[in-house]
C-alpha cells in the first residue's frame, strides 16, 4: 500500500476535521452555505428574522438571487432593505440592479449616486448606469456612462455592443455600425450581431457589405430576420420571383408580416386575384386577423364586389366596433352603391321611343 503524500493527508485531514469549506464567490463576497441554500422559509429574506440586520447575509442572499434572475426578493423584502440604512455601497449597488430589473429606474440610480467609488465594482456601476440612462432616452449621458466603463477595460466586446444600440436608438446609423463592428471582432461567435449589421447595411442600401455580413450567419440560413434581409436584396436586385418565394416560406410557416407583404406586392401591380389568395393564406393562419379582411374587402370594392366587400367590413366591425377605416369604408362603399342605384333609376324613367328607318317609310297611294 502507497503512503499517503503529505498534501493528500492535509486534504483529509483538512475535510475531516471541517476547516475546509468549499464556499462560491461572487465580487467581493464569499457566499456562506446558508445563504447558497437560502433561509429556513424556503429561500426568501425574512424580513422578521434577525439575518434582515446581517449585512453580510443580505450581501450573500442578494448575490444569489441575482444569479437566479431575482426569483426570490419581492418589492416589500427590497424596501425593508433600504429602510435599514446599511451604508454599503456594495448592497447599494446590487439593490440598483434588483430596482432595475423591477423596471424602477428613477430609484434605482438614486442608489447609485455618490456612492464611494472604493467600494465599488465600477466598471459594473457604468454599465448600469448606461443601460438606466438608455432607457430613460438620456441617450448622451448613456453614452458617457459607457464611455467610463470602456476605459476600465476596453477588450469588453459587450460594452461596444451596448453603445452601439444607443448610437441606433439616436438614429445615429453609422456610428452604430462602426462600434457594432467593434464588438464583433472582438467576439467573432456574435452571430445575431453579423445579421444586426447585415439588416443595418441592408436598410441603407450597401448590399454588398449585408451580403458580406450574412456570410458570418450561413448557419442560420433558416431563421426569420436573414429570410427578411435577403428579401430587401432581392428587391434591390429585382429578383422579385426570389424574394416572392422567401415570403411565400415565412407564409406557410405563419409568419402574417410577409402575407402582407405579398398582398402589398400584387395589388401595387393590379394582380388582384394573386392579392386575394395571399389574404385568404393569411386567414387560414388567423381567421380574425384584421389586416386580411381589410385587404379583401378593398380588394373586392376596387373589383365593384360591393356586397362582398360590405361583408368584410362587417366583418372587422363585428372584431373592432370602432375600426375607424372599416367605419369609412363601409361608408364609402354604400355611397357607390346608392349612386348606382339613382343612375339605373333615372335610366329606367327616361321615355322609350321607336325609331323607325328611313328605307322601310310607307308612301302613302
Amino acid at each position: 500500500m502507497k503512503l499517503l503524500t503529505p498534501i493528500v493527508y492535509l486534504l483529509l485531514l483538512c475535510f475531516a476535521s471541517g476547516l475546509c469549506s468549499c464556499t462560491k464567490r461572487y465580487g467581493l463576497y464569499e457566499m456562506n452555505e446558508s445563504a447558497q441554500m437560502g433561509s429556513q422559509s424556503g429561500y426568501t429574506l425574512d424580513v422578521d428574522s434577525d439575518e434582515i440586520q446581517d449585512l453580510e447575509y443580505v450581501i450573500q442572499f442578494m448575490q444569489e438571487d441575482r444569479e437566479k434572475g431575482w426569483l426570490a426578493l419581492t418589492p416589500v423584502q427590497a424596501d425593508f432593505v433600504v429602510s435599514e440604512a446599511f451604508q454599503s455601497p456594495y448592497l447599494n449597488f446590487l439593490l440598483a440592479e434588483y430596482f432595475y430589473a423591477q423596471g424602477q429606474l428613477s430609484r434605482a440610480l438614486g442608489l447609485l449616486t455618490g456612492i464611494d467609488e472604493s467600494a465599488m465594482p465600477m466598471l459594473e456601476v457604468y454599465n448600469l448606469k448606461s443601460k438606466i440612462f438608455e432607457e430613460q432616452g438620456e441617450y448622451e449621458l448613456a453614452i458617457d456612462q459607457v464611455n467610463n466603463a470602456i476605459l476600465i477595460n476596453r477588450s469588453d466586446a459587450e460594452l461596444y455592443d451596448q453603445k452601439a444600440t444607443i448610437y441606433l436608438n439616436m438614429k445615429d446609423t453609422l456610428s452604430a455600425i462602426n462600434y457594432y463592428e467593434k464588438s464583433w471582432y472582438m467576439d467573432t461567435a456574435q452571430v445575431d450581431l453579423a445579421i444586426e449589421l447585415a439588416d443595418l447595411y441592408a436598410n441603407k442600401g450597401d448590399m454588398v457589405s449585408a451580403i458580406d455580413w450574412l456570410g458570418h450567419a450561413e448557419n442560420n440560413e433558416g431563421s426569420k430576420r436573414v429570410k427578411y434581409i435577403k428579401i430587401k436584396i432581392y428587391r434591390t436586385q429585382q429578383m422579385d420571383v426570389e424574394a416572392n418565394v422567401l415570403l411565400e416560406e415565412l407564409l406557410s410557416g405563419g409568419d402574417l408580416t410577409s402575407g402582407g407583404e405579398l398582398v402589398a406586392f400584387f395589388e401595387e401591380r393590379n394582380q388582384w386575384d394573386s392579392a386575394l389568395y395571399y389574404s385568404d393564406q393569411m386567414l387560414e393562419v388567423d381567421s380574425m386577423y384584421i389586416p386580411a379582411l381589410m385587404a379583401k374587402a378593398e380588394i373586392y370594392d376596387h373589383k365593384r364586389y360591393y356586397p362582398s366587400a360590405i361583408s368584410y367590413y362587417e366583418s372587422i366591425l363585428a372584431i373592432d366596433s370602432l375600426n375607424q377605416e372599416a367605419l369609412e369604408g363601409v361608408r364609402k362603399v354604400n355611397g357607390k352603391i346608392a349612386y348606382l342605384r339613382k343612375i339605373k333609376e333615372r335610366r329606367e324613367a327616361l321615355p322609350s321611343f321607336d325609331f323607325i328607318s328611313p328605307n322601310i317609310i310607307k308612301t302613302v297611294d
